[in-house]
């Protein structure tokens, strides 16, 4: 057996509410995405998870439709990059994956030496753990983010480093929050990297709009800052690597929607999401 593969014949319900729904979406846009023609990214295993779920994932294409479908894909390749960035600086990296729901990055960008760690609640990797199974370099943890107990099961050695990374997690948590995580990171993985998707102040209210278009509470979307440097004045060892907007490393494509393009440039000129990459120094 394959790293990664799935065991399981039969689906599985969905039961899983609030927050923890929201996994479904990006998982729903990578399988959509990967299904055309000329997909921006592939996702093999997000259309495989999608056919073993009992939900009603159509009214994610009905509500949604092809940009959100697109946006998730643009958001996938652009954290691949990222990590299989880091990966080719240290080729047996460890990368914590916070808040993971039912991601897949892991089988798109595993070099076959890396460690990896699934971080999320204990419902939402109890439901995990019934379609995609562990490994000995794919491992599990069903903890909070906020209970840094956690911290106390990532092996990892400074000459091989670790990189922490979110995908649309971080911005369901107020800054109180969260300004405590940061913190202890830097002060536990010194040496270490983050990386991960914001929103701004300005696209905090388009991203709620989202969630509520589909069904699910309102203003769930809490946390926006418009500035990486903004974090890193929360600690002396928060160093910032890199920013930029959501769409600045998508290439815009001939075959795409004219307003589809227009919508992706307005996102990047008003700056409503973007991509941070820190350092813990």
């Amino acid at each position: 057996m394959k790293e990664g593969d799935i065991l399981m014949t039969a689906k599985n319900k969905f039961e899983l509410k609030e927050v923890p729904e929201t996994l479904l979406l990006p998982l729903w846009g990578r399988a959509f995405e990967s299904q055309k023609e000329n997909p921006f990214v592939f996702d093999a295993k997000a259309i495989e998870i999608v056919s073993k779920i009992d939900y009603d994932f159509s009214v994610f294409e009905e509500k949604l439709g092809e940009y959100h479908a697109l946006s998730w894909s643009i958001k996938t390749k652009t954290i691949d990059e990222a990590i299989e960035d880091f990966i080719n600086r240290y080729p047996k990296a460890t990368v914590v994956h916070m808040g993971c729901g039912l991601d897949t990055t892991f089988d798109r960008v595993d070099n076959g030496e890396i460690m990896w760690y699934d971080l999320d609640l204990p419902d939402v990797i109890d439901f995990r753990k019934k379609i995609v199974p562990e490994t000995e370099r794919r491992k599990y943890i069903s903890k909070s983010i906020f209970d840094y107990s956690w911290f106390d099961e990532i092996h990892f050695s400074k000459e091989n480093n670790i990189l922490f990374m979110a995908a649309g997690v971080l911005i369901y948590f107020e800054e109180e929050e969260l300004k405590p995580l940061f913190c202890k990171l830097a002060d536990n993985f010194l040496g270490g990297e983050m990386f991960f998707d914001t929103v701004s102040q300005k696209g905090l209210e388009s991203c709620n709009d989202v969630v509520r278009e589909v069904g699910m509470k309102n203003d769930m979307i809490l946390w926006a800052i418009d500035s990486a440097q903004e974090i890193a004045k929360w600690h002396d060892n928060i160093k910032v690597i890199d920013e930029y907007t959501y769409y600045m490393k998508a290439p815009r494509r001939k075959d795409w929607d004219k307003e589809l393009i227009e919508t992706m440039d307005m996102v990047d000129r008003d700056k409503l999401s973007s991509f941070y990459h820190l350092r813990f120094i």
